[in-house]
């Protein structure tokens, strides 16, 4: 999108979100605080998810997370999508498709998605040339000794550690094995 408007919850004022907007050319805007107003469709949305979806609900035929998502998807694409809003004049589904013909589409590829919401973190890089990420130890080249390292890494795979210099991937961190370290002679 060109912009995402979000309100000041705390997933949305992390500056991880601020970074990989930046980096993908998106404006992130947030609504005022306390101006429900100015998020109407969204709390129409939850108010209609109240009203008409969740008293509906069985919770004792529903085990699991995946079940819960299954039901509310298909009350979407079968009750809300297809319904008419007195509010939009049309149905929902009819609304996203006509604006969807106005709207200009901006293809992103895959890496450059994963790229831009990676997670960055600095790190001062110790004598013995590691640094410590989770309480994890991870080893690089002893030109980094001494240095405030920028390292990042996809918030899904926190083991692909890379540091990177001037927006440039440089160096892939590496695991410490502890029990071969401890059999390498001091000399």
């Amino acid at each position: 999108p060109c912009a995402l408007y979000c309100d000041n919850g705390s997933l949305f004022s992390t500056s991880h979100l601020q970074l990989a907007c930046a980096r993908l050319g998106v404006a992130l805007i947030h609504s005022k605080p306390y101006d429900s107003p100015s998020r109407g469709k969204i709390e129409r949305f939850f108010r209609t998810v109240r009203q008409k979806f969740l008293p509906f609900l069985d919770l004792k035929e529903i085990h699991d997370i995946d079940q819960l998502n299954e039901r509310f998807e298909h009350w979407l694409e079968k009750e809300y999508h297809k319904a008419y809003h007195h509010g939009i004049d049309t149905t929902p589904m009819d609304r996203f498709i006509h604006a969807l013909k106005q709207t200009r589409i901006k293809r992103v590829a895959e890496a450059e998605l994963d790229m831009a919401f990676q997670i960055t973190i600095y790190r001062k890089v110790k004598n013995d040339s590691t640094v410590s990420v989770n309480n994890t130890l991870y080893e690089c080249s002893p030109k980094f000794i001494g240095k405030k390292i920028q390292i990042r890494y996809p918030s899904d795979k926190l083991q692909d550690l890379t540091i990177y210099q001037d927006n440039t991937p440089v160096e892939k961190l590496n695991k410490v094995n502890i029990h071969d370290n401890a059999s390498v002679p001091a000399w």
